[in-house]
């Protein structure tokens, strides 16, 4: 449900965290903001399931439009002033573009080797791994239409559940285990 939100605007929350912290406390901070995330999902899945039992399965739609809102607001209650918008897109510091005074480009990403491996494993991934909790879903719904929301949500309250800690983990400990390990653990 809430994960959707995540992939389209986590890149740019990521950009953001990175203008506000800065590279020395990025990882750590990523790790927070994702358990946090997970945390959101885990309780967005809740509070569908149990509204979606009691009035039905079309509360879960007005209920995620206002996370939706309550989520604009929270980004736009940002000071402006406390994002380094250089450092956030990447102009200096550690993931500098050698010294120029603008971004890279597009190009860049679809040059870069170890990057396309990595979004091909992604990629891949998502392909295969999408589509199950959905088929759930599906042979949910079929035994009663009405009720096959609230199980839904458990399921996907227990991936989020597993997936708070996991995420406090990797924050804290990739800038020390690096992070080819993780993503080889992960996959």
């Amino acid at each position: 449900m809430a994960h959707a939100a995540g992939v389209v605007f986590g890149p740019a929350l990521a950009a953001v965290t990175l203008g506000i912290v800065g590279n020395r406390a990025f990882t750590n901070r990523i790790g927070r903001n994702e358990s946090f995330n997970h945390a959101g999902n885990a309780f967005a899945a809740t509070a569908a399931g149990v509204l979606a039992y009691v009035w039905g399965p079309k509360v879960v739609f007005y209920l995620l439009a206002s996370i939706a809102v309550a989520s604009i607001i929270s980004v736009l209650a940002i000071p402006e002033r406390s994002i380094d918008h250089d450092l956030a897109r990447g102009l200096y510091g550690e993931l500098s573009t050698g010294g120029s005074n603008h971004p890279s480009g597009v190009f860049v990403l679809l040059t870069c080797r170890p990057l396309l491996i990595f979004a091909g494993c992604a990629i891949t991934f998502h392909f295969a791994n999408a589509a199950m909790l959905p088929l759930v879903g599906q042979k949910l719904a079929l035994q009663d239409k009405n009720l096959g929301t609230s199980p839904m949500s458990a399921c996907i309250v227990a991936a989020q559940i597993v997936m708070v800690p996991m995420a406090m983990l990797v924050g804290a400990k990739a800038d020390l285990w690096g992070r080819k390990p993780l993503f080889l653990i992960a996959l």
